[in-house]
């Protein structure tokens, strides 16, 4: 039933003639159809001779971007041999190009420019035509990540379009006919797929140049001239234009890019590590390149800002012919933290060449929070003692006034967001209390912009956690949903939401399919941690609008069921069911459960399986209070005692501290008084007028410039005062430690002998091996989860990466970040019995991790000791002693 057809050419332009050539058959008549993707455009019965094979057709504008031309050839039917078709069909697409919708724009721009001066673009039509455009100047090494290419509109706009009109006939049914039907000719017709560039990995130093202008109208006839200046730079920028012309009834479109070469005489490049650390030492090698034979010497500087020591600071270079020659520079970073600047300048006369480069000053060391406190009576004035703590530039003083215990806020917060660890539970926590900060204190318009920001990028990267079946992995790409995680991770998707923000409902729908079937599941698992992840899930169910009554019923059933081994760890189940059925407006059975559960809250010898403490159950305790109960003395005492914990020195996990910045938070809110506001007075260092502040809050937060400050309560109530400052300390010189933890550190060269690093020579490869291990007999356990090994090369050393070339986690590491800088591993250690519930080996009581490094830039670096410690209980620690390492050039 198939004709097979053929035409003379493979494009047509708009007036040409296009030949469809039929196949050698006998006379009959042909019905021919043209048609597009959407409607026909014309048909007709012809009578075909049986010496006749080309069939002409008139090429119009209507038929762009291509047209299909559908023949049905009838054979006479008294004539027909037998088993042969009355019909045979066909179908053929004419590509067609239309002049009128291709616009020709044009660049006159030079082909080699100089840095740091302006040169001219002009564009224009060739064919004289009016059009809008825009023009983009961009760096190639930025382009060559992506192989990017200026994107063709009128290929979009006028691609092959799909065979959109379907054809029936009769003639199977004719009597006699052979019976061979339409349906079985093979689909024909289809659009172009577009083709996939290869991608091109290229690392690129240089500073991105990226200059967008537009849009412009193009007169007919005209030419117009753009004047752009680039920054300090070398290499090669590409100009590219995209115009179009939908002004006339068919739409025009074009494109056009060329390369423009960005260089001069003398040129300069210069090097630094990714990163550097105060009071290392670097050596800045200059690579100057000269491309004319009458330079003969070349003088190279170097400027810094505040950030850098200048210790070798001007070189001459000396030239025979074109070429290029290293000058090596020295820099020393001083015990400041930032953004440094460094500028290089490379001169020969007029001539010269300049290249800045932008580095951050970082430390290993986390901040560090010290405070004074004091209980000040009505009318009393206090000045803080406290002096400013940590490196120059670091300092950030903070006042804090409440009329419960202090929160040490400024700490506590500020540990949560620059906790360096990201698993699903301490992405959350780093973001849930920001969600109600402007509850507990006023926040001016740049906290609120900080705190937005922060909360976004927490949805952001919580949605690469979530796993196929709606939860939430601990790490980023697991398959395995952390419960307690997934449910706390979806418990701040809801409170975000309903706070305004924009959350994807593909991913919190996802989230409550998955909570609704994991509810519906009860097997007593993980024993008591069963109980408290299924009242928790309960519970963000009924914030959902998706409650489960009858697991919440089950539950509460098995609650009320006493049982003596684990009546101790009910409390925190029972009040977060009462949450739910307070939830759900049952809040008879709510108050039903807070009496079963009471308001002792037991202490913990384990974070286990939901990473909780004394102070995060108390937190909880306290929010089921609030929602459930009447406003008492109970709930001021439970406050306080929350307020007492956040205010201690004592070390606490994220978790507890996210809950209890977040009752705290709801708990001001409740209990704020416009009647009777606090007020203070306070005066800094080196002033003489008092500044008068005031809130209805029960807490009030003020950033100051100094520690050194004077307060007055000015309030007819006792206000407690917390003065902060948080500072970043100098490197620290670590000494060995191992609490519970144990650490070993190997250096060896890549025959796996052993390398002394105090002096390396540059270019240098060799192995760390780091081995940590737990005194199971000391810690009395027989397993240890959720432990982090953080590893800090110096800044003259570099990381390879062997993820990139495909290797596999070392064994026993659940999870690795690698950084420019560090690396980070993720594991848990065990003996004995604790093989069969969740791993594979019956004991993994250490692991060990092995990295390539390389000894690429001169210089003297600081090496910090590399540290291990359980995530939720830092008590159990070890760490290796920092040291100064060298780096020597060739």
């Amino acid at each position: 039933t198939q004709m097979m057809l053929s035409s003379d050419k493979e494009k047509y332009a708009v007036g040409e003639t296009a030949k469809v050539r039929l196949p050698k058959a006998t006379q009959g008549r042909v019905l021919m159809s043209l048609e597009t993707g959407s409607k026909i455009i014309k048909t007709g019965w012809l009578d075909v001779s049986a010496d006749q094979r080309d069939l002409e057709i008139p090429i119009t504008d209507e038929m762009a971007p291509n047209v299909y031309v559908s023949l049905m050839l009838l054979l006479p039917h008294q004539e027909r041999k037998a088993d042969a078709p009355i019909r045979i069909y066909g179908v053929i697409p004419l590509i067609v190009e239309d002049p009128k919708t291709k616009l020709n724009p044009h660049l006159d721009v030079a082909e080699k420019v100089r840095p740091e001066s302006e040169f001219v673009v002009k564009v224009s039509e060739k064919d004289q035509r009016a059009m809008t455009y825009t023009l983009a100047v961009v760096d190639e090494g930025l382009l060559g990540l992506t192989d990017f290419h200026v994107p063709d509109a009128h290929q979009y706009f006028f691609k092959r379009e799909a065979l959109g009109v379907r054809t029936w006939d009769l003639f199977d049914l004719v009597v006699g006919a052979y019976g061979a039907s339409l349906e079985r000719v093979l689909s024909i017709g289809g659009s172009d797929a577009a083709v996939d560039a290869d991608r091109k990995r290229r690392e690129r130093r240089f500073p991105p140049i990226v200059k967008f202008v537009g849009a412009f109208q193009l007169k007919a006839g005209e030419i117009r001239e753009h004047k752009i200046k680039l920054p300090p730079y070398m290499g090669a920028v590409r100009v590219m234009l995209v115009a179009a012309d939908t002004a006339t009834k068919t739409p025009a479109y074009g494109k056009v890019e060329t390369t423009v070469k960005v260089t001069q005489p003398v040129v300069a490049y210069a090097t630094l590590p990714r990163v550097l650390g105060p009071g290392e030492e670097v050596n800045l090698p200059v690579n100057v390149f000269v491309s004319e034979a009458d330079i003969k010497t070349v003088d190279v500087s170097v400027d810094a800002n505040e950030i850098f020591t200048i210790v070798e600071g001007k070189t001459q270079l000396s030239f025979t012919e074109p070429g290029d020659a290293i000058a090596i520079l020295k820099l020393k970073v001083n015990d400041r933290i930032g953004k440094g600047h460094v500028k290089v300048v490379a001169s020969a006369g007029e001539e010269s060449a300049t290249q800045e480069i932008y580095i951050d000053s970082r430390t290993p060391n986390l901040p560090a929070v010290v405070s004074e406190s004091k209980l000040l009576a009505p009318g009393e004035t206090w000045e803080s003692p406290l002096a400013a703590n940590g490196m120059f530039g670091t300092n950030q003083a903070s006042v804090e006034v409440s009329s419960l215990p202090p929160l040490n806020l400024d700490k506590r917060l500020q540990y949560l967001i620059a906790y360096p660890h990201g698993c699903i539970e301490q992405t959350t926590s780093s973001v849930f209390p920001q969600l109600r900060l402007n509850k507990l204190m006023d926040l001016d318009k740049k906290q609120k912009q900080d705190i937005d920001k922060n909360i976004k990028a927490g949805i952001r990267r919580l949605s690469g956690f979530q796993t196929a079946t709606g939860g939430f992995s601990y790490w980023p790409g697991e398959s395995y949903v952390n419960d307690w995680g997934s449910t706390y991770a979806g418990h701040f998707l809801l409170e975000a939401k309903r706070a305004g923000y924009a959350v994807p409902d593909t991913l919190l729908m996802n989230w409550i399919n998955y909570q609704r079937s994991a509810a519906r599941i009860s097997d007593g698992r993980d024993y008591y941690y069963y109980e408290s992840v299924q009242a928790y899930r309960l519970y963000t169910l009924a914030l959902a609008n998706s409650a489960e009554m009858s697991a919440m019923n089950r539950l509460r059933e098995e609650l009320n069921n006493d049982d003596e081994r684990f009546e101790n760890y009910r409390a925190t189940s029972r009040w977060l069911l009462a949450l739910a059925y307070q939830q759900v407006g049952l809040k008879d059975v709510a108050a039903e459960l807070m009496t079963k559960a009471g308001v002792n809250v037991p202490a913990y010898d384990d974070w286990g399986y939901t990473y909780g403490s004394d102070l995060r159950d108390r937190a909880i305790l306290l929010s089921a209070m609030m929602q459930t109960q009447a406003a008492s003395e109970a709930t001021w005492q439970m406050a306080e005692q929350v307020a007492k914990g956040l205010s201690s020195e004592y070390w606490y996990s994220t978790q507890s501290l996210a809950w209890a910045l977040m009752a705290m938070s709801d708990f001001a809110e409740q209990n704020a008084d416009s009647k009777n506001p606090m007020r203070i007075a306070i005066k800094e260092e080196g002033e003489t007028e008092w500044k008068d502040l005031s809130t209805s809050s029960t807490m009030l937060k003020q950033t100051i410039n100094t520690p050194k400050i004077s307060v007055r309560n000015d309030s007819d109530k006792n206000l407690r005062v917390l003065v902060s400052n948080r500072g970043i300390p100098a490197n620290m010189y670590e000494q060995p430690k191992a609490e519970g933890l144990n650490i070993k550190v190997s250096f060896m060269s890549m025959d796996n002998k052993p390398l002394d690093i105090s002096k390396l020579q540059q270019g240098t490869d060799f192995i760390a091996e780091v081995t940590v291990g737990a005194d199971f007999q000391y810690l009395r356990r027989e397993k240890l989860e959720d432990l982090s090994l953080t590893a800090v090369v110096p800044s003259g050393w570099q990381i390879r990466n062997e993820r990139l070339e495909g290797s596999q986690l070392p064994k026993g590491i659940d999870y690795m970040d690698i950084r420019d800088d560090r690396v980070m591993a993720y594991f848990s250690l065990w003996r004995d019995y604790y093989w069969y519930y969740r791993y594979s080996d019956r004991n993994q009581t250490s692991v060990t991790v092995r990295l390539i490094l390389n000894a690429s830039y001169a210089g003297k670096f600081y090496l910090p000791g590399w540290q291990t410690s359980a995530m939720y209980n830092e008590t159990l620690q070890a760490g290796s002693s920092g040291t100064w390492v060298e780096v020597v050039a060739k």
